[in-house]
């Protein structure tokens, strides 16, 4: 098998040090057993433990409290207990005055009212009762019509519809003269047209010999 990047030839020819076979050599595997491990021979079993350490390593007892409710709980309970474990002097003590005025809970105010129902009781004359045709009447949703568009009739009609009423009043002298167009200014002018009409007269007129004369180019 070649290997990713290419190794030299003196590489391939050296000898390895002391300290390169000794990593070299694969790691201890001790997952295979208690039993294999304590065979090795290791220094850190032959380590003299001190008065410290061997006090850390001793499990902690267990409190009197413990053995007390020893019965309602499990093993490790000390540490996990949701359940207080409360002294004797606590559960023997004396309650003052203030503590036992806090301990009651608050009323609600004199005018506080409860939330009404969201239900409703129907009387049982009512669930009885028949509705008259007028009810159902009313009852019946509105149906509105579509005034956006209007039908197109004849050309000579009007769009919107006009009633007959309208259509027979007879206008008064101020309406008529507020119905009459805006008129223009006396002064106003309309625009000329683009092309300006030429004369006859001029259509036929002959150039002076002057005129003649200023109308040629300048010769450079």
């Amino acid at each position: 098998q070649e290997s990713i990047w290419p190794v030299s030839y003196p590489a391939l020819t050296a000898k390895p040090t002391e300290r390169i076979q000794l990593l070299a050599n694969p790691k201890k595997d001790f997952s295979l057993g208690a039993e294999e491990w304590r065979k090795s021979p290791t220094t850190a079993l032959q380590i003299i433990t001190s008065e410290q350490l061997e006090r850390l390593s001793r499990p902690k007892r267990r409190t009197n409290s413990y053995h007390e409710h020893s019965s309602s709980h499990f093993i490790l309970c000390e540490y996990s207990c949701p359940i207080w474990h409360i002294s004797p002097r606590a559960m023997t003590c004396q309650m003052p005055l203030r503590v036992s005025q806090l301990a009651h809970p608050k009323t609600n105010h004199p005018d506080f009212k409860i939330d009404r129902e969201v239900e409703t009781c129907i009387s049982q004359s009512a669930k009885r009762a028949r509705i008259t045709p007028r009810l159902e009447h009313l009852a019946l949703p509105r149906i509105r019509g579509n005034n956006m568009f209007f039908c197109v009739g004849q050309p000579e009609e009007a769009i919107r519809p006009v009633s007959k009423s309208a259509s027979r009043v007879s206008a008064n002298p101020r309406t008529e003269e507020l119905a009459k167009p805006k008129e223009l200014s006396k002064e106003y002018l309309p625009l000329r047209e683009a092309v300006w009409a030429i004369a006859r007269g001029v259509r036929t007129a002959v150039s002076s010999p002057r005129i003649q004369e200023l109308s040629k180019p300048i010769m450079r």
